[in-house]
């Protein structure tokens, strides 16, 4: 048997999958809560709505 690197195609976890900001493009989701409430994500490098 040869040995190797063998190429294979695993599934990704999604921890490793960044989000895209429309502004300000790949970055880390914050948390912020709304007038009525409601949790929402925010972009923490500009602050805009996800």
């Amino acid at each position: 048997m040869q040995g190797g690197i063998i190429d294979k195609d695993m599934p990704m976890d999604a921890s490793n999958v960044m989000i895209i900001c429309e502004k300000c493009g790949p970055t880390r989701i914050g948390h912020q809560f709304d007038e009525d409430g409601a949790k929402q994500r925010v972009c923490v490098k500009c602050g805009g709505e996800l």
